[in-house]
C-alpha cells in the first residue's frame, strides 16, 4: 500500500501493507501492517505491528489524533556470528525474536496453559520460516 524510504540504503524503509485472506475480505476485516526495515553491514531489522482498518479510518477519516493508536511491536534482529568449535571457527547467525501480545488487559492475571503454549508454537513457527528462508539464500 504505501512504502517510504529510510535512510541511502535501498531496502530500508517505512511500508504500510495489506494483509487479506478470502475470510477476512468478504467480511471488510482486513489488516495493515505497519513494518520497519533496516539492514547494516553488521546486522538486519524487521519490526512490524498489525493495524486494523477500523483505527486507520478513525485517523483518516475521523482525525483521530494518531497517538490513540496502541500498537504492539514485534520484531526480529539477524546478527552474523562466529564460533569456536573444535578448534575451527564456524560462521553462524544469531537470531533475536521479541513479540507483544495483549492476553489479558489486567497485568496482574496470571497467564493461562494455552496462553502459554500459543505463545510458545508463535514463536517457534516464527524462528522455523527464518530460519527456513536463511537457509535458501546460504
Amino acid at each position: 500500500m504505501a512504502y517510504i524510504s529510510n535512510g541511502k540504503k535501498i531496502g530500508n524503509c517505512v511500508t504500510l501493507l495489506l494483509v487479506t485472506n478470502s475470510q477476512n475480505a468478504n467480511q471488510g476485516n482486513n489488516i495493515l501492517i505497519l513494518q520497519e526495515t533496516s539492514t547494516t553491514p553488521t546486522s538486519a531489522h524487521i519490526v512490524y505491528a498489525p493495524i486494523d482498518m477500523a483505527s486507520i479510518n478513525m485517523i483518516f477519516e475521523e482525525g483521530v489524533d494518531y497517538v490513540e493508536v496502541k500498537l504492539l511491536p514485534s520484531s526480529f534482529t539477524i546478527l552474523p556470528s562466529d564460533a569456536l568449535y573444535n578448534d575451527n571457527i564456524v560462521n553462524g547467525t544469531l537470531l533475536s525474536i521479541a513479540f507483544q501480545s495483549l492476553v489479558d488487559s489486567s497485568p496482574s492475571t496470571n497467564l493461562s496453559v494455552a496462553s502459554i503454549s500459543s505463545v510458545d508454537y508463535l514463536v517457534r513457527s516464527i524462528a522455523n520460516k527464518i530460519k527456513t528462508a536463511l537457509s535458501v539464500l546460504v
